[in-house]
């Protein structure tokens, strides 16, 4: 087994999958850093993993999960194809269109219970999805942690607060 099977930062679920805990790009892929050629750069963990485990991936190849799940790290669940191969896989499954209702977890390993969902405004732009409020609560911490997140609270809370203090007739009430 490889360090990275082996961390701390791997939830391992009921259906086999190996949630990776740590660091995830946009897309809920697990993300390695690691430095080569003295400057630090960044790859896809699962490609990672199925490197240390397999060996190389063949050139034109990726590495696809047969689970679905974008965060798992279980070598049994990870395949080599083509991208097209991935993209009919995908096609194949109605995987996009019902990921969603059938999710149980986020990609953070917090489960969908009723008082851990909360739904996006569905006159917005990604409406109607599903949302994780523990991950939502751990990015506004983080967010208002910051200088630039604590600044920004605090003059939308004064703005308010001004446009609080005038009335409709355009008069401001503190007179």
């Amino acid at each position: 087994m490889n360090r990275i099977v082996e961390s701390n930062k791997i939830k391992k679920m009921p259906k086999g999958c190996w949630l990776w805990l740590g660091s995830l790009n946009v897309k809920g892929y697990g993300q390695y850093r690691y430095k080569k050629n003295g400057k630090f750069t960044t790859m896809q963990l699962h490609r990672r993993v199925w490197m240390e485990e397999r060996g190389p991936i063949p050139k034109g190849l990726v590495v696809a999960h047969h689970c679905d799940v974008r965060n798992c790290v279980n070598p049994e669940h990870l395949y080599v194809g083509t991208q097209a191969q991935n993209c009919q896989d995908v096609f194949d499954r109605k995987r996009r269109p019902l990921q969603s209702e059938t999710q149980t977890h986020c990609l953070k390993g917090h489960e969908f219970t009723p008082e851990n969902t909360g739904v996006r405004d569905p006159k917005k732009e990604d409406g109607g999805k599903r949302y994780c409020k523990a991950c939502k609560k751990i990015r506004n911490d983080k967010y208002r942690s910051t200088p630039e997140g604590r600044a920004r609270i605090n003059a939308r809370i004064k703005a308010w607060r001004k446009k609080k203090a005038i009335s409709p007739s355009g008069k401001n009430n503190h007179i």
